[in-house]
């Protein structure tokens, strides 16, 4: 009896030999009096998943530590079972599952699991697979995004159309007077500079989504940009009756002067179509350690909490402006993508009466 138990050790330590050798994470399993009882973790199943054996004894406690989410966990466990259950009455000897796991770290990472079976024991394999998923659903919400923006473009950009085309009619017919066309001539302006910002938006979005944004630093002097920007929106502030306070230091920002135009642009806007009538727009700059701070604030009603982590998450969903101005949805997500670009970033606060929106940019005096 000797002889046997001694092969039966080295074989078991030559095994964890080869197990630890894998670049992937393996966990063993074991159906011992009805319980599935854990039996080994590799080394790269301790250093990438990060629970030892000890934490995880069995299948029941792995499943609580990896899937923290009660609802997911019982939506995995049920087609654990099921995947099980069809291998023993098919005779297959592997099952195959991708799971979001929830690692040691608290990083939920995507993996392919499978689990190869011989009678009692289950060999289960973790091969990460997060890079394809978030690729995947990133590319399902750019499909989504695109759908949108063409349906609210079309919407949009048919509307202003159809009443130049009018105009253009009625003044050949010679049905209008002056003061008629001059009061459709200013709609149609307002109109047209909308079309050309979902435009001009919507082209940039694209080619930050889908083309390597080539970056430039050069010096950017704040305050005429700035000025430069604000005079494209004279008419809707006049129209609005909106008090522009402007309180610039004309810093030098070494930066790349279209990603601040085009952040700048978008924050503006956004502060315009969202001032009451009769509100007030304030735009500053400073310095803050070793950042650049150009801070945009606007009167109004403020925005929720949950609205502001949806603004910085990117999922935020278009809202009309307090004179029924449409937007895009993308030009707060085309802010935050350039942003990253330059290392910078974007910060919201909000309360009753007043949201203000900062960009922070590295300081490279």
């Amino acid at each position: 009896m000797t002889k046997p138990l001694n092969r039966l050790k080295l074989d078991k330590i030559n095994l964890e030999k080869v197990f630890n050798f894998l670049p992937y994470p393996l966990l063993v399993s074991e159906l011992i009096n009805g319980v599935r009882q854990n039996i080994f973790v590799n080394k790269a199943f301790e250093e990438e998943i990060g629970f030892p054996l000890c934490e995880i004894p069995t299948i029941d406690s792995w499943f609580e530590k990896a899937y923290a989410d009660t609802a997911y966990r019982s939506l995995i466990i049920s087609e654990w079972k099921q995947q099980e259950s069809m291998a023993n009455h098919s005779g297959a000897d592997a099952i195959v599952m991708q799971a979001k796991i929830n690692t040691k770290s608290s990083v939920d990472q995507w993996y392919e699991v499978k689990a190869t079976i011989h009678g009692e024991i289950q060999f289960v394999a973790f091969m990460n697979i997060d890079k394809e998923i978030r690729k995947e659903e990133e590319m399902e919400k750019l499909i989504e995004n695109k759908d949108r923006i063409l349906s609210i473009l079309s919407h949009d950009l048919r509307s202003p159309l159809g009443n130049l085309s009018s105009v253009i009619q009625l003044a050949l017919d010679g049905n209008l007077t002056d003061d008629e066309r001059n009061s459709i001539l200013l709609k149609l302006n307002h109109q047209i500079f909308q079309m050309q910002e979902f435009l001009d938006t919507t082209l940039h979005w694209s080619r930050s989504s889908f083309e390597e944004t080539k970056i430039v630093y050069r010096q950017v002097y704040s305050s005429y940009r700035i000025n430069s920007i604000l005079s494209l929106y004279n008419d809707t502030i006049e129209r609005k009756h909106i008090r522009v306070t402007i309180e610039l230091r004309n810093q030098v920002i070494l930066t790349d002067e279209g990603i601040f135009t085009i952040v700048i642009r978008n924050l503006i806007s956004n502060a315009i179509k969202f001032t009451p009538v009769g509100g007030e727009v304030i735009i500053r700059e400073y310095q803050q350690n070793d950042c650049s701070i150009v801070e945009i604030q606007n009167s109004g009603i403020g925005i929720g909490n949950a609205k502001i982590s949806a603004i910085l998450s990117g999922d935020y969903i278009s809202e009309k402006g307090t004179q029924g101005e449409n937007g895009l949805g993308l030009g707060l997500k085309l802010c935050l993508q350039l942003l990253t670009k330059l290392q910078g970033k974007m910060s919201i606060e909000s309360s009753a009466g007043h949201s203000t929106f900062r960009v922070h940019l590295p300081y490279k005096g």
